[in-house]
């Protein structure tokens, strides 16, 4: 029997719905419709979930208790630190808006920057990484989103597909179509390599702490889920700790405390010792996307209640 570690709640993304789901055990506890197909989806400090939408020029803003509101416009938002701030990329620049008033704070030019395939920020907020969408994506860009902020361009041998920031800004890790990972420093050399086992690289996360590097994968008939030891400085800065085999493809890994969440197109699979063992799973049809929702949640906005008026 697997004693539960940590009692988490995940927010699965499906075609057109966002369903909630407690871990340890799995189970259901919401579901929210969406007026749209989410294309991605982001959990807030404050615990709402904010999912762009295909088709609709809109952002779903789905509420701790399933309540459904809509932002206008498509917003994918970068959270850090700062309860109160997140990071917005549109062409030629990175935005600090105010969150959730959306208000502009300042700007961060970056040249050149068009399309975006995939970006992520360090926890702390000072490091933006970027792998654009134009050409063959063999460049990740690194961006201070700041005013003035430096620009620095890295190479990669892979068309990028992930990326991830380390919580104190001091590297990024790339997974490529090709099968293979770059760690790359914005201030030193790159480091390349491969997953042991062949296949096509679907998902990628790093643990809470930034130690460890988890990767999904498609593998013969099914997926696994490969666990790294993130070491910098190290001729192998990568050392593979684990394999763990599931059933089919992951599409989303992302992980709370020891437990690890990984969401395949059937439904969601909990696996604890850090990913090594299954913990459990629960079917759930069209699973897309996946993110942990704060188990604390963080605002810096007045506590008003809905049925009374602040004084």
């Amino acid at each position: 029997m697997v004693t539960p570690v940590l009692a988490a709640v995940a927010a699965v993304l499906g075609s057109r719905e966002v369903v909630m789901v407690q871990v340890a055990p799995l189970a259901v506890v919401s579901r929210a419709a969406l007026p749209a197909e989410g294309i991605a989806i982001f959990a807030a400090p404050d615990g709402r979930l904010v999912v762009p939408l295909a088709g609709l020029d809109a952002t779903a803003i789905v509420q701790p208790d399933g309540t459904l509101r809509q932002w206008p416009g498509r917003l994918f938002p970068l959270f850090f630190d700062e309860v109160d701030r997140m990071y917005a990329l549109v062409p030629g620049l990175i935005t600090t808006l105010a969150y959730p008033e959306r208000v502009e704070i300042e700007r961060a030019p970056v040249d050149g920057l068009g399309g975006v395939w995939r970006a992520a920020c360090s926890r702390d907020g000072r490091l933006v990484a970027i792998i654009p969408a134009a050409g063959e994506r063999r460049e990740l860009i690194f961006a201070e989103p700041r005013p003035g902020g430096a620009v620095v361009r890295a190479g990669l041998t892979g068309t990028g597909e992930f990326v991830v920031v380390a919580p104190d800004a001091a590297w990024a890790i790339v997974a490529t179509a090709e099968g293979g990972l770059e760690l790359v420093a914005p201030t030193g050399p790159a480091w390349h390599g491969r997953v042991a086992a062949a296949g096509e690289l679907s998902a990628l996360s790093l643990s809470e702490g930034g130690d460890d590097l988890l990767v999904g994968m498609k593998h013969a008939d099914g997926g696994l889920l490969v666990g790294f030891r993130v070491e910098p400085g190290k001729p192998e800065p990568l050392r593979r700790k684990f394999s763990t085999p599931i059933d089919q493809p992951p599409v989303g890994v992302a992980t709370a405390g020891a437990d690890v969440l990984v969401t395949t197109s059937s439904g969601v699979v909990w696996l604890v010792r850090g990913g090594r063992k299954l913990g459990g799973s629960l079917a759930l049809a069209g699973a897309r996307g996946l993110a942990i929702v704060p188990d604390v949640p963080r605002s810096v906005a007045p506590a008003w209640s809905d049925t009374k008026a602040p004084r």
